[in-house]
Order: structure tokens, then sequence, then C-alpha cells
């Protein structure tokens, strides 16, 4: 195709005559630019990627968990309304986010490990619930509060470790 329209632009006559030489340059220019653009059109039109599709990091990505014990499921509660008060024993906040690798970790250890004898952790989602973030003067996921038992703030914990071993001996008096 772009030989065609080259030999074609090299025959043509202009009033009697042959066309210019910086015609002739301009005109080639022209058509290179445009089969250089269809080219790269093309080949991006084969060659694009699949549809995304929504998949998670490996490590974000919460695990499997078959076996529950029936202490862990039912001292470990997701916050809801009228949780706070609901909980048994000691209360902990645990300020979670499904997008925190951390927050999962420490997640699976609890419901594999149990929550300690005495304690109720609830889960309190990090990103809807940032009136308590603040009544509570969360900044970051995976943080821990322990509560009183009129739901003020004793204080919190930001663990280092993300197993409940490591939390019941580094802050909980267990």
């Amino acid at each position: 195709m772009f030989s065609q329209i080259l030999k074609h632009m090299l025959s043509l006559r202009y009033n009697g005559g042959t066309m210019n030489k910086m015609t002739i340059i301009v005109s080639i220019f022209v058509a290179l630019v445009i089969g250089a653009g269809a080219i790269v059109f093309f080949a991006t039109e084969e060659t694009e990627a699949p549809a995304r599709q929504d998949t998670v990091n490996e490590t974000t990505q919460a695990p499997e968990i078959t076996e529950l014990t029936t202490e862990a499921v039912n001292n470990y509660v997701v916050y809801e309304e009228g949780a706070i008060e609901a909980a048994e024993g000691q209360v902990v906040l645990f300020f979670h986010a499904v997008w925190c690798p951390q927050c999962l970790q420490l997640e699976r250890d609890i419901r594999q490990n149990g929550v300690p004898e005495g304690y109720t952790i609830i889960e309190v989602d990090f990103d809807r619930y940032q009136d308590l973030r603040q009544r509570y003067e969360v900044v970051a996921q995976t943080t821990l509060v322990r509560l009183d038992e009129n739901g003020d703030k004793i204080d919190s914990f930001l663990p280092s470790e993300l197993t409940i071993d490591a939390v019941k001996r580094d802050y909980l008096d267990t």
C-alpha cells in the first residue's frame, strides 16, 4: 500500500511539470506518519490485554480457615451496634481492614487459636467506623483497644508480632 502511494506521488505532474522536491518529501513524511499510526493501532488491538479480573495478591488474601473452635467464634465477633455492651468479659476492639495483610494474619491466628478465656475481641472495620476510630484515638489498622466495663478506653496496643499468643504475652493480663 505504501509503495503504491509513493509511486503515485512520484508520477504526479503539477502544471505540466514535475512536483517539486519539497512537496514530495512532505508527502512521503505524511504517508509514513499515517502508516506508522495504522500499524500501532492494529498491533495494539490484537495484543490488548484481556479484561482485568479482580484478583487479590496472595499476601493480602485471607486464607481459608477450616477449623474454628466454638470459643473462637463466640468470643471473636464482628462489630455491630450494641456489640460492646453485649460482650462478655474484658472487651478488646481490633481495628481491622480487609486490605491489610497484618490484620488478616492476626485475624487468622485468632480464629485458629481462639480468644483467651475471659476476653471478647470485637473486630471493627477500620474504614467504615471512623467515629469509633476517633473516639478511641486509633490512627492505624491492626490497633487493639482494651475497654473498661463502661466502654471507655483503658489503653491501646499495636502488636509487633501478629499472633494471639504474642498479644496475650505482651498486652493482655492472662
